[in-house]
């Protein structure tokens, strides 16, 4: 199920990011010339939903980095009329398939642009490459099953291929350990390309602290 599978692997990148933030935290130093920061997005688009998540590293609030991974499901179009997804589908809250699905692994390099004198409206305009991962219904096998059980069987087509993205965000680090984000979304690959928006948030170091002068 590509959206659990997201969360299992994530996690690797996850937790170190966050106890390399809370370092940071406390060295004013850094604030100087480096942002390091967790976002995470839902997108929606040519897939029904999908989740995005990244690292982030930002230079001088001029250039970024990001590494990252992001899961999409999508219904499939080959769904036969008379399909019905038993009970297993509604107490996993509709998660449990069957669906077309893709996984991206990604790193982009961006140029960050300020709005406002403030810092807190932005434009972070990033281009990448990625490796994406893609699992599609083929057939249906219809079977007699009792009433609460789906009516099919699937069998999945499995394939993989190299990605370009174009990914620029509009940013609003309202304070500087967090912000909201909005982003359009183009991933474009040898046999798919998916166009989406996500709306999302922000966490760690994100820019520099407001100085007050008295």
């Amino acid at each position: 199920m590509a959206l659990f599978d997201l969360y299992k692997r994530m996690k690797h990148f996850v937790m170190p990011t966050i106890c390399l933030t809370a370092v940071n935290l406390s060295n004013a130093q850094f604030y100087e010339n480096n942002g390091i920061y967790l976002s995470s997005e839902i997108n929606s688009g040519s897939y029904n939903v999908g989740v995005d998540f990244n690292v982030n590293y930002v230079y001088k609030e001029k250039y970024s980095l990001k590494l990252g991974c992001s899961g999409f499901l999508k219904k499939p179009k080959s769904t036969p009329e008379d399909y019905i997804p038993g009970v297993e589908k509604i107490l996993s809250f509709w998660l449990s398939g069957p669906f077309d699905e893709m996984m991206n692994y990604q790193v982009g390099f961006g140029r960050v642009y300020k709005l406002n004198d403030a810092g807190t409206f932005r434009a972070n305009i990033s281009l990448g490459f990625g490796y994406s991962e893609f699992r599609n219904v083929v057939t249906w096998q219809k079977r007699n099953v009792f009433l609460f059980t789906r009516n099919y069987d699937v069998n999945y087509e499995s394939y993989s291929s190299g990605s370009l993205i174009i990914n620029p965000k509009i940013e609003f680090p309202v304070v500087s350990f967090y912000g909201l984000t909005v982003s359009p979304l183009l991933m474009i690959s040898k046999k798919q390309t998916y166009l989406g928006i996500g709306v999302g948030q922000m966490i760690g170091i994100i820019r520099k602290k407001k100085i007050i002068n008295h």
